[in-house]
C-alpha cells in the first residue's frame, strides 16, 4: 500500500512544483528567473535550507551556476538552527565584526569571530561598497563566519551574491559543426552524458530539471 501511495503523491507534488515555477517565472517580478526551470532550481535550493518559495526567489541567486545565498537568509538560518547564534559587535562604514556562538550544555560558547573591513572589500573588488558599505561588509562577514564556524547551519555552499559577482563564466564551446535539421531530438539520457560539458549546470540543478521534466511529461519522458 505504501508503494502505491508514493506512486500517486510524488508526481503530483512534482507537478505542483513545476506549476509554481511557471507562475513565478511568468510573474515577471524576478529578474534572474525568467524561465520556469530557473525558478524551480531556486525554490528547490531554498527548500534544502527550509525556506518558502518567495523567500527563496528573493534571497537565493544563481550566479555562474552556483547558488548564492543572501546574507539575510544566512543570518536567519544561523539564528533558527538552535545550535548556533551570532552577535554583531561592530558595524560601521569601515568594518563589520560578528561573534559566533555554539550551544553546549545549555550555554552559549564563543567559537570565533568574523571581521571584514573596507580594505578587505576593496581588495576583493566588492561592488556597491560606496553606496551601501555597511550592508556589503555585513554580508561578507556573515558569509565568512558561516563557512568558518557553522557550515552545517546551511545545506549549500555559502556564497553571497557579492562574492560571485566578480567571477567570470567559463566560455561555452560551440559545436564544431551544426547538427543536421533531420537529427532526432536528444533524449534526457543523451543530454546527461554530455552534461559535464556545460559549466553552468551543477548536479543538483540537473536533478531539479529532471524532476520538473518528469512531472510535466511523465516519469518516462526521457525515453521519448
Amino acid at each position: 500500500m505504501s508503494n502505491e501511495l508514493t506512486t500517486v503523491t510524488t508526481p503530483a507534488a512534482e507537478v505542483d512544483l513545476f506549476r509554481m515555477g511557471q507562475v513565478l517565472a511568468d510573474s515577471g517580478y524576478f529578474q534572474d528567473a525568467r524561465q520556469a526551470a530557473q525558478a524551480i532550481v531556486k525554490v528547490m535550493a531554498g527548500r534544502e535550507l527550509g525556506f518558502g518559495p518567495i523567500a527563496s526567489m528573493t534571497g537565493i541567486h544563481i550566479i555562474q551556476g552556483r547558488p548564492a545565498i543572501g546574507a539575510d537568509l544566512m543570518a536567519k538560518a544561523v539564528k533558527r538552527s538552535g545550535r548556533y547564534n551570532y552577535r554583531v559587535t561592530e558595524l560601521t562604514d569601515e568594518a563589520c565584526s560578528i561573534d559566533f556562538f555554539e550551544k553546549s550544555a545549555e550555554a552559549w560558547q564563543p567559537i570565533g569571530t568574523s571581521r571584514f573591513t573596507k580594505a578587505d572589500a576593496t581588495k576583493a573588488k566588492t561592488k556597491n561598497l560606496d553606496a551601501f558599505p555597511r550592508n556589503m561588509l555585513f554580508a561578507r562577514a556573515m558569509s565568512n563566519g558561516v563557512k568558518w564556524y557553522c557550515p552545517d547551519a546551511l545545506g549549500l555552499t555559502t556564497y553571497t551574491p557579492e562574492e560571485l559577482e566578480g567571477i567570470e563564466a567559463a566560455p561555452i564551446q560551440a559545436p564544431a559543426t551544426p547538427a543536421p535539421a533531420t537529427q532526432p531530438e536528444p533524449t534526457f539520457s543523451d543530454l546527461a552524458e554530455t552534461a559535464h560539458d556545460l559549466p553552468r549546470l551543477t548536479d543538483w540543478q540537473r536533478k531539479a530539471l529532471h524532476a520538473a521534466g518528469a512531472a510535466y511529461y511523465g516519469k518516462d519522458w526521457d525515453e521519448k
